[in-house]
């Protein structure tokens, strides 16, 4: 069986959530015997040579470039439906777009993921801004042509599969829930001991933004402040200006921008907790991670964190504030037995969410007749 699929490389850099899902599924699905799978992408990510940079973290697999830039032909393809992409597709069998790329094609199937529908959701606190409102025209168009043409639509939680059901009036029948994983450098760093720091540190990832929950891991700061608390927060990637402004106040939090792989399972393995109170995840990759790693994760009560975390970690209550998270961090840091039960706990929740699996349940869906 031969597979096509189409990378919005620019997603690869400094990769969060969906970069992460493109750079390890589409690899495990190369992988896998009986398959054949090629890349598609703009012609202006590859090098003289016609191929992806070493750089890339795709280097390696076969690409055809598409004389096109990437944001003209996402354009060209959402609005006109054309140009069709069997040409660069070497007669595959399917098109798998690992985002929510309706891809034009006359022959071969067309399989999307979808990750995330928030521009759709009307009861968010951003859902009525200008802006949104903007992408919500263009999301709906998308999302349409994804009801109309894909025969699979992949998703990354049964939360997920609900709101698409709901808000794209695509059928359950059609979709299947793939999930995400952690890499498994997560999975290595918990088999070693936590290095004594000079101040124990609450993380959290994902930076300071309206939708990862900044004004409660801002009012956890305030509230540890208050205890006198020694517990510093930590904060990797990257904050809207109006938090990181508001951070700089806060003498017991540190901003840390973006950290790749090479040091954040190390960093969240060393915390006392991750702290990740998103407003709309549909999944919550860095609480599978910081269970992966062995550290217990704060999770919100929103969207698909507690189908994920379900009792790996602490799924708050609703209209829980920072100084309840603040309890629950200090309740943890003092008290080695109760952290130790919830990072055990977690560690095994965490072996159900490998990239490995998620491949697996990808290309057995492609596999169907």
């Amino acid at each position: 069986m031969k597979i096509a699929s189409y990378v919005q490389m620019n997603r690869l850099i400094n990769p969060t959530g969906v970069g992460k899902h493109i750079i390890n599924v589409l690899p495990a699905i190369a992988g896998r015997p009986g398959l054949e799978l090629s890349l598609m992408t703009s012609r202006q990510y590859l090098g003289p040579d016609g191929k992806l940079p070493a750089t890339n973290p795709l280097s390696g697999l076969p690409v055809a470039g598409i004389p096109l830039p990437q944001k003209a032909l996402d354009i060209l393809w959402l609005g006109a439906g054309a140009p069709s992409a069997d040409r660069w597709a070497g007669g595959a069998d399917w098109i798998y777009c690992p985002v929510e790329t309706p891809v034009p094609s006359r022959h071969a199937r067309l399989a999307v993921t979808c990750h995330c529908l928030n521009m759709l959701e009307a009861d968010l606190p951003w859902s009525a801004a200008a802006d949104t409102r903007t992408n919500r025209r263009w999301w709906r168009r998308r999302m349409d042509a994804i009801r109309r043409k894909a025969e699979i639509v992949f998703v990354v939680s049964e939360f997920l599969r609900d709101r698409t059901a709901a808000l794209a009036g695509i059928s359950p029948n059609r979709m299947v829930v793939v999930g995400n994983g952690a890499e498994k450098d997560y999975f290595a760093v918990a088999e070693t001991p936590r290095r004594p720091v000079h101040r124990p540190y609450l993380i959290a990832v994902g930076g300071l933004t309206a939708r990862k929950g900044a004004p409660l891991i801002l009012g956890t700061a305030r509230a540890l402040l208050e205890r006198r608390s020694e517990i510093e927060v930590w904060v990797a990637g990257k904050s809207e200006p109006n938090y990181a402004a508001e951070a700089k106040a806060l003498p017991n939090l540190r901003q840390l921008g973006y950290k790749g792989l090479d040091e954040l399972p190390r960093l969240v393995r060393d915390a006392v907790a991750l702290i990740f109170p998103s407003r709309y995840d549909t999944f919550g990759i860095p609480a599978v991670e910081s269970m992966a790693a062995g550290t217990p994760p704060i999770v919100s009560h929103w969207a698909g964190l507690p189908e994920v975390v379900g009792d790996g970690g602490i799924v708050l209550n609703n209209g829980s504030g920072g100084g309840e998270i603040a309890d629950i961090v200090v309740d943890l840091a003092t008290n080695g037995r109760l952290r130790a039960e919830v990072a055990a706990r977690g560690r095994q929740r965490a072996k159900r969410f490998t990239w490995e699996a998620c491949a697996d349940r990808i290309v057995d869906a492609l596999k169907r007749p």
